[in-house]
């Protein structure tokens, strides 16, 4: 339900699902398992696209069989927006849902983002905002420096030309940047909730809208 309602499976394909088994609850675990195959590897559920969904959740298509009442509670749960949810906490619903004495076992630890804050800012934020900061000065030095048209005055020929050469070495240091963005890469050794993940890519994101 929050994969849909984020965009990542499409045009409601869990809640059609749920609603096209309601007449026989058997078909459920049918069509579940077909979605689930899909999601495992990425391929198609019918004539429709699903993407691959990384992180092994869906290495196993098993499912759970359905009664009527269940598929409801389902339908029900489905018309809601899951959109807003942090997904954090589907970390920790992970965690709660394993067999306690295999949780140190497997690093499964869901661990709270104030505390992931505190090595994200130093090894991940600070240091890409540093980087950041010297390319933007570089930036802003090119387009201060370059000649600037004004009322009385339009630029032509060098000038034109030291404008646009100008102009075009600030977009390529931006584009540059956000290349670097790009290809980032965190790697979380513990292999937990996934919460440290999460919270990395988001703080990128954050870096990238700055």
């Amino acid at each position: 339900m929050f994969a849909e309602d984020v965009d990542l499976l499409p045009n409601k394909m869990f809640e059609r699902m749920i609603k096209a088994a309601l007449p026989e609850p058997d078909t459920f675990a049918i069509h579940a398992k077909s979605l689930f195959g899909a999601m495992k590897t990425g391929g198609l559920v019918g004539f429709e696209k699903v993407d691959w969904f990384n992180g092994g959740l869906f290495d196993s298509d098993d499912v759970l069989p359905l009664e009527r009442d269940d598929l409801d509670d389902l339908v029900s749960a489905a018309k809601l927006d899951w959109s807003d949810i942090d997904p954090s906490i589907l970390g920790t619903l992970f965690e709660r849902g394993l067999d306690p004495a295999k949780r140190s076992q497997l690093g499964a630890h869901y661990t709270d983002r104030d505390k992931i804050m505190q090595i994200v800012m130093p090894v991940i934020v600070e240091p890409l905002l540093s980087e950041w900061a010297e390319v933007k000065a570089q930036i802003e030095n090119l387009i201060d420096k370059a000649p600037k048209a004004t009322k009385e005055k339009l630029l032509r020929g060098k000038e034109l030309a030291a404008r646009t050469r100008a102009l075009g070495k600030a977009e390529k240091l931006h584009l540059g940047f956000l290349e670097r963005l790009k290809a980032f890469r965190a790697l979380d050794p513990a292999c937990g909730s996934g919460n440290f993940l999460y919270i990395s890519l988001l703080e990128l994101k954050n870096i990238e809208h700055e």
